[in-house]
């Protein structure tokens, strides 16, 4: 519900408003869910908001409804908050912990009366007002609406005591709470009065200093980014705004210390406060009620001359935190450890002596990373990532050392040796989780193999990395592969060739109830898969045939369907043409073809030429895989497919090198997703398109960008397979953003592609005498595209175009509700304040725009006569009373 609808109605009758405004904010038929126990992202209970994502005070028309009518608005409010709660608490009594009555997170503060009162929520709640979601976007943007309201009358130097009271008084949910704390950030002066309270309770203390340490989650760069930097900046500063990021405990210390009354109110809380079990959090607790006490205050003066009050620790607690942080080295080596290996085995060069002995001692020693039960899979990582690194980067060292190699080498073969064959695991597909050992053996595997060779051990290894189900493991593994591919020789194109194997083995698996036989067979296949060698003749690219083996793939179980159908005696039928096969797991291919994927300009140029086409071939054969497992038979239910994430990942990367590669080898590139056509693989074709025409043409070079954006307009415009069919509609959609439409805001950054599109002038105007007046989502696509400043050299011959494609369709409407008549004003009041000259000059130009304007008063569009009146006198300005 837009504010501006309301304001009238928020002033005359207020308690009408307010109905509305929660009527169409709350879900009008809830329902409950079954489906999860409990999730992470919640709708409360609202309606989507459209207009409420990212969180801003703008966003809300709660912000003029405070404005207007603040009684009747809080109270709204606060009945939305409320109502938010209630669900939240609803759904955490779902939750195990808390389904037999158990105490919900909550907030106890005591008022300057001793009276007290608890407020429920917990940490999520509090922390509404920082979080941007596309569920609760309603609520949050309402929450910090009267965030800046508060603001609003501190800067006109309100008293607000009086509206904090109201808050405190009639609501019990903490995310009202999180409002005040900003607000007193924003004034510390108020928690000496009407915020005080708010002192009392020590876990405010601590979220809030959470919340503060992740404020820039909740902003949305990128969605602020769409709105231009005005609105950027303005949301930035906001939201990043100093007193926002400062935690509870920095504004309470200067208080304390200079005023008695806040220090006797904490002080008095702090002695109900219950002591933590956990020794960590106990030790935080104790640090906390420290620097919440004036007693142990120190006043210094700064070099600057500025009084700084710092906080004097007890010995005792300082021991027992040096204590703790000793005691919890060995675990957090444990933690941090496998980081620091992933980036030592990334390095060039070897580890010095000193670093092998260190790291060594990780592994001989037992008790170096700890004996926490609770870190057991930990250490165990640790221990493997320390055994992969010393045997990568220290071999030498190793060979003076060969108790430690012994030792580093089980750690390493043990890694192959803990895989169960189990058919329980393999139905419930644990073999498809992530095995973070795998990513520190595959460096050592690949080394093994360039040193000694495709031996039955290196084979097996490789081979077992491959086979694992973990991607990003099998990803690092043929990476790394690829980087050595010229001293591997042909093994590099045999590991290729077993990868696409192993994807089909994958779509092979036996799910959910299987013949008895099927289990025992796939392990067999695993087995012989896992031992073959990967040492191969010289082959290439062009042996690789994905649709080939997806092919096999979906013979073999359309016969064991068949198989299955006879022995249970079932008689189901299959459409003809249907694709009951994925063939290959498209997952396993993207993992396995890594080295494929290009997202930006540089890769491309490092690109050789010998290994150009071998690229090309693939991601060519590859978005044929992706056809084939999409197929179109014909029918009128047919949905157009979307394409999985293997083929995003392929058209992204076609469209990279489409920009960067000879121009002959990059037109056999787009052909291939061109001739798709706007028919049923339009998704394809759209991807592919909006790639090029935003990531890509911001980021390359604008020459090269334009050749090939020109010749595909070109083949669009002549090519059959556009010009007609039933989905006429998706191809108006893909003209448009093949001619740019949608796409300004990248192609503005880059001041050469108006040059550019000055030079297809050609094109463009084909495509209006043919289509413009097809739909009129084109007439407002050309509008707004002719008004960015890569447009500017069209801008009177666009004018022209939509005059002509009025006169040969009388009937063409132009409507407010499609956007196409604001569109077209804002358009013809822009060449008029900037284009007057030459439209005064040009003939045609002069009636267009005076045609237009005609036809929009002869539609009644508002603000239609007052353009024409601007016309006439714009035109009269430049050609004269004659």
């Amino acid at each position: 519900m837009q504010s501006a609808t309301l304001v009238p109605l928020m002033r005359v009758r207020p308690e009408a408003a307010a109905e509305i405004l929660l009527a169409t904010t709350i879900e009008e038929s809830p329902e409950e869910r079954y489906d999860r126990s409990f999730s992470l992202e919640k709708e409360y209970g609202l309606e989507f908001g459209y207009t409420c994502h990212p969180t801003m005070y703008w966003q809300s028309p709660f912000l003029s409804f405070l404005q207007v009518n603040f009684e009747t608005a809080i109270g709204a409010l606060i009945s939305l908050v409320e109502f938010c709660t209630d669900r939240w608490e609803a759904e955490l009594r779902r939750h195990p912990e808390f389904a037999e009555g158990g105490d919900l997170p909550h907030v106890k503060i005591v008022f300057a009366d001793a009276s007290s009162k608890t407020f429920v929520g917990g940490y999520s709640v509090l922390n509404w007002s920082h979080e941007s979601s596309q569920y609760i976007g309603q609520v949050c943007c309402a929450l910090v609406a009267l965030e800046q309201w508060l603001y609003t009358k501190l800067d006109q130097g309100v008293d607000v005591s009086g509206y904090v009271d109201r808050i405190f008084r009639s609501t019990r949910s903490l995310g009202l709470i999180g409002v005040l704390l900003d607000v007193g950030k924003r004034n510390a002066m108020l928690f000496r009065s009407s915020l005080l309270p708010l002192l009392t309770s020590g876990d405010l203390f601590f979220w809030d200093e959470h919340r503060v340490e992740i404020l820039g989650v909740g902003f949305d760069q990128y969605d602020w980014a769409r709105k231009g930097d005005a609105v950027f900046n303005m949301a930035r500063d906001w939201w990043f705004a100093p007193h926002r990021q400062i935690a509870l405990r920095d504004v309470a210390r200067p208080l304390i210390a200079d005023h008695p009354e806040v220090a006797q109110a904490v002080a008095r809380a702090v002695t109900s406060w219950p002591a933590p079990s956990d020794k960590k959090a106990d030790l935080e607790f104790r640090v906390l009620k420290v620097e919440l006490d004036p007693a142990h205050y120190e006043t210094i003066r700064s070099e600057a001359g500025a009084t700084v009050v710092t906080v004097r620790y007890p010995i005792e607690l300082q021991q027992e935190i040096a204590s703790f942080q000793q005691s919890a080295r060995p675990a957090r080596q444990a933690l941090r450890l496998p980081e620091w290996c992933r980036s030592a085995m990334a390095s060039k060069g070897l580890l010095p002596p000193e670093q092998a002995a260190a790291l060594a001692a990780m592994i001989d020693d037992p008790n170096a990373l700890g004996n926490n039960d609770d870190l057991e899979e930990q250490r165990r990582i640790a221990r493997i990532a320390v055994a992969c690194t010393l045997l990568l980067k220290v071999p030498e060292w190793l060979e003076q050392h060969p108790a430690t190699r012994q030792r580093a080498r089980e750690l390493f073969e043990g890694v192959f040796a803990n895989f169960k064959e189990n058919p329980a695991e393999i139905f419930q597909r644990h073999w498809m989780q992530r095995r973070e050992e795998l990513h520190f053996a595959a460096p050592v595997v690949v080394a093994n193999v360039l040193n000694d060779g495709a031996t039955p051990s290196n084979s097996f290894q490789a081979m077992f990395i491959v086979t694992s189900g973990d991607g990003g493991a099998l990803a690092t593994l043929m990476y790394l592969v690829f980087a050595n591919r010229a001293a591997l020789g042909g093994i590099w194109w045999r590991l290729q060739n077993l990868c696409v194997l192993w994807s089909a083995l994958v779509t092979l698996a036996p799910h959910y109830e299987p013949p008895p036989s099927l289990p025992a067979r796939w392990i067999r296949w695993l087995r012989s898969l896992r031992n073959l060698t990967i040492k191969g003749d010289e082959i290439g690219a062009s042996h690789i045939d994905f649709v080939d083996v997806a092919k096999r793939v979906e013979r073999l179980e359309h016969s064991r369907w068949v198989r299955q159908q006879k022995a249970e005696r079932l008689r189901a039928v299959r459409k003809a043409g249907g694709r009951y096969s994925p063939g290959l797991a498209s997952s396993e291919v993207k993992s396995a073809f890594t080295w494929l994927w290009v997202d930006g300009s540089d890769a491309v140029k490092k690109i050789d030429a010998s290994e150009m086409a071998d690229r090309c071939l693939l991601l060519k054969r590859l978005l044929a895989l992706e056809v084939w497992q999409h197929p179109a038979t014909g029918e009128e239910d047919d949905r157009e497919p979307l394409p999985y994430d293997l083929g995003y990942q392929v058209l992204s990367s076609m469209a990279w090198m489409v920009a960067g590669i000879a121009e002959s080898a990059a037109t056999d590139l787009w052909q291939d997703v061109l001739k798709l056509g706007p028919g049923y693989y339009h998704h394809f074709v759209g991807h592919f398109l909006r790639s090029f025409l935003s990531t890509v043409a911001r980021a390359s070079n604008p020459a090269a960008v334009t050749v090939q954006w020109r010749a595909m307009l070109e083949f669009a415009l002549r090519s059959q397979s556009w010009a007609g069919g039933r989905y006429w509609y998706h191809r108006e959609e893909l003209f448009r953003q093949l001619l740019g439409f949608g796409s300004e805001l990248f192609l503005n950054n880059v001041p050469g592609y108006r040059a550019a599109v000055a030079s297809m002038r050609y094109p463009y105007e084909q495509w209006a005498k043919k289509y413009l007046r097809s739909d009129e989502d084109n007439i407002a696509g050309l509008c707004n595209f002719l008004a960015s400043p890569t447009g500017t050299d069209l801008r009177v011959a666009g004018l022209i175009w939509i005059h002509e494609a009025m006169q040969a369709d009388p009937e063409l409407r132009l409507s407010r509700r499609e956007g196409s008549a604001d569109a077209v004003i804002a358009l013809v009041d822009l060449v008029l304040n900037e284009e007057a000259g030459r439209v005064s000059n040009d003939a045609k130009a002069r009636d267009a725009v005076l045609a237009i304007t005609g036809r929009l008063v002869a539609l009644q569009t508002p603000a239609a006569l007052t353009l024409q009146e601007h016309a006439r006198v714009v035109l009269r300005r430049e050609i004269g009373p004659g």
